[in-house]
């Protein structure tokens, strides 16, 4: 099993070449290690803050298989959608366990419909 991992993070202001970066890194790892992510049945994520960057990294790839790329937002919800049921009963636990003048605190029907 290929067992070569990288992780970085670009935090820089808007124009300084954050999504070049990421592409030049982007297309050194589907360089010769792609033919490892691929016999081991592994992609490489690529989470960013925007739908504008996703979609110009997901061109600049070239629409590779070999990377998931998506928004924080995106990736969150996939990570949390199937605990909805569980995340609803917390939520509620949580309401109900405020004080009643509690800025926070929700109607409890309202919260039930939403």
């Amino acid at each position: 099993m290929y067992k070569g991992e990288a992780k970085f993070l670009i935090d820089a202001g808007a124009g300084s070449g954050k999504t070049s970066s990421l592409i030049r890194a982007l297309d050194h790892l589907r360089g010769p290690d792609r033919i490892k992510f691929l016999t081991c049945n592994q992609q490489i994520a690529c989470i960013t803050f925007t739908n504008v960057a996703k979609n110009e990294i997901i061109e600049r790839t070239e629409h590779d298989p070999l990377f998931v790329v998506t928004t924080i937002h995106d990736f969150l919800w996939a990570a949390i959608s199937p605990f909805q049921k569980e995340l609803k009963l917390a939520l509620q636990s949580f309401n109900a366990s405020l004080p009643g003048r509690s800025r926070r605190k929700q109607d409890e029907t309202e919260l039930e419909k939403a």
